[in-house]
């Protein structure tokens, strides 16, 4: 073989292998975006479910459902949680999932983390915070109590969604 022809099979062994490797690199990033899809699909829909089963719960552990009640007679703003017995452990939560049958009111999920874990995606990760807002600033923590409550679920996966995405709702007296 002579020298131009080993340059030449040298220089296409070169362009053959870059070749291989943007390829295999646009085949990595095609299912790390797969993936990131479904992690963020599967994720809304149980954040969306943690939403509604929250906000299926009574407003408030004080409250007396047969007669109005002024807002003073609520769970102050530094005391929303879980009360005593309401025990979900080892928290972050996981399936089956522990906090329907515990909790009985809104604000015992303040503070609440559940694991989701699937066939193709483990480690999803839900976390809520629960506050008092006021009807003129829904998106912000009040520091009194008043006939609304928000529900903040956010949505995080360690490799996936490394931006924590939010869904909220507002969930009234």
């Amino acid at each position: 073989m002579s020298l131009g022809q080993t340059m030449l099979s040298a220089a296409f062994i070169v362009v053959l292998t870059v070749a291989v490797v943007n390829a295999n690199r646009v085949i990595v990033e095609s299912e790390t975006e797969t993936y990131r899809g479904e992690a963020i699909e599967l994720g809304t829909r149980f954040a969306q479910a943690l939403l509604i089963e929250a906000s299926r719960k009574k407003f408030d552990h004080n409250q007396i459902d047969s007669v109005y009640q002024d807002p003073s007679a609520f769970t102050t703003p530094s005391s929303l949680g879980p009360n005593t017995g309401e025990v979900v452990s080892p928290l972050p939560d996981q399936a089956p999932f522990k906090a329907a049958a515990v909790y009985n009111d809104v604000d015992d999920y303040h503070g609440y983390q559940r694991r989701i874990d699937t066939g193709r995606i483990k480690g999803l990760l839900l976390q809520v915070e629960v506050y008092y807002v006021s009807k003129s600033y829904p998106n912000s923590k009040s520091s009194s109590k008043t006939y609304l409550k928000r529900i903040d679920v956010s949505l995080s996966h360690a490799v996936h969604i490394q931006k924590p995405m939010k869904f909220s709702a507002i969930v009234t007296y």
